[in-house]
């Protein structure tokens, strides 16, 4: 394993650059949302349940969050939700850990990597996938590799510059270990500057101790106000990770039913964001401080993966070897061990029942409710769908659900 030059920096000792930059730079839909609003009124008579969720500030999480609650969508589902801020899904585990959260979001890198090195006395679980990157629609998106101007027309004097930026134990390692193989860098060369938050590497960037960054789609405004040139999207290095929702074995086996609810209505809010993405932009604008049309970019590349599929094992399986060969922790293990399918087995039998009254309803307005027109044009069609259109519609659902539609 190559060597790498790194250093440490903390946000505290760039408070105050922080503080000027940002004080300069932050500053169908019908009927989901009347839909919500009353069933948020019902609930209210109704004793709701708390969760406290540990969230990435500026993260898809985190605007799931905040436009689920603002929409009265997590009450609907009889939840009462607070969540907490923390600058990386390092920071969300912890909370759990400490008991300051019952649920949280992390990446797929961190998750492996906390494994590894607590394996012993760990009894952190997954529960469910929560997003994943659309690789044909993320090139559009902001995110990516960011360079400072002096070196976008000769990307090859980044060797020796003055460094990378990484939260250390984030997925910025393996993110940042994939910019370097990307820009045909050598990796010997590098300085790794380590920090706490993305806040901090936009501070770092102003005062020149960091030369290039991989950049999340909701911070690359702050790069670009400092004239930061974009050189390569997450999909063009292939930046493809997934992050979870986690809690304990513990919160997980006596709350089956919650955490069920909880993934129903953060399906629900991705659904009206996806409807309503310039509303949903507009309230984070004003309320994060967030550039709407940045977001708007980054929700495009962004698809709901409430679930838990084949790709999502072979991505931490991956994840899991390359950590352990770079002597992140001492002893392999199984990822499959640490992953708590109930909640979900729970979660889609209600997906089942809710989508199979759904379809029922959806073919008897289209063709039993009008059975005179359908006879007129083809009595033997007619025929079948009349008949059949609870069993085509319970297969349907079926089908949709085992190929990830639904």
């Amino acid at each position: 394993m190559k060597k790498l030059n790194v250093k440490k920096i903390t946000s505290v000792a760039l408070a105050a650059a922080i503080t000027a930059l940002f004080m300069t730079g932050c500053g169908n839909a019908a009927d989901t949302a009347s839909e919500t609003s009353a069933a948020a009124s019902v609930n209210t008579a109704e004793a709701l349940r708390p969760l406290r969720v540990a969230v990435c500030t500026g993260q898809v999480d985190h605007y799931l969050a905040s436009v689920g609650k603002e929409q009265g969508i997590f009450e609907k589902h009889g939840i009462d939700l607070s969540f907490t801020e923390y600058a990386n899904g390092v920071g969300t585990v912890d909370s759990i850990v400490q008991g300051l959260s019952d649920v949280g979001m992390t990446a797929d890198y961190v998750f492996v990597n906390r494994i590894g090195n607590t394996l012993s006395e760990t009894n952190l679980r997954l529960i469910s996938d929560v997003f994943g990157t659309n690789t044909a629609a993320s090139a559009a998106s902001p995110t990516g590799v960011y360079v400072a101007p002096e070196y976008a027309d000769d990307l090859s004097k980044l060797d020796g510059s003055a460094g990378i930026y990484t939260m250390a134990g984030t997925i910025f390692d393996y993110y940042d270990s994939k910019v370097i193989n990307y820009l045909g860098l050598d990796e010997s060369k590098q300085n790794i500057v380590v920090s706490d938050s993305m806040q901090t590497a936009v501070a770092l960037a102003q005062t020149g101790d960091i030369s290039f960054a991989y950049v999340p789609g909701a911070m690359t405004q702050y790069f670009e106000a400092l004239g930061w040139i974009k050189v390569a999207s997450g999909s063009d290095i292939g930046a493809v990770a997934h992050s979870y929702y986690v809690t304990t074995a513990d919160i997980a086996d006596a709350n089956e039913e919650l955490l069920s609810d909880f993934l129903a209505a953060v399906d629900e809010t991705f659904d009206y964001i996806n409807d309503n993405t310039e509303e949903a932009g507009a309230y984070l604008e004003s309320t994060l401080g967030l550039d709407k049309d940045n977001f708007i970019a980054d929700w495009s590349g962004i698809e709901n993966r409430i679930g838990f599929a084949q790709d999502n094992l072979d991505t931490l399986n991956e994840m899991e070897e390359w950590s352990f060969s770079r002597g992140n922790y001492p002893t392999e293990y199984n990822v499959s061990d640490f992953i708590d399918t109930d909640i979900l087995k729970i979660y889609n039998e209600k997906l089942r029942t809710c989508l199979h009254k759904k379809c029922v309803r959806i073919f008897e307005h289209n063709f039993v409710a009008d059975k005179a027109k359908i006879r007129r044009r083809a009595v033997a069609r007619q025929g079948f769908l009349t008949q059949s259109a609870a069993k085509f519609a319970e297969k349907m659902c079926a089908y949709a659900c085992e190929d990830r539609f639904l």
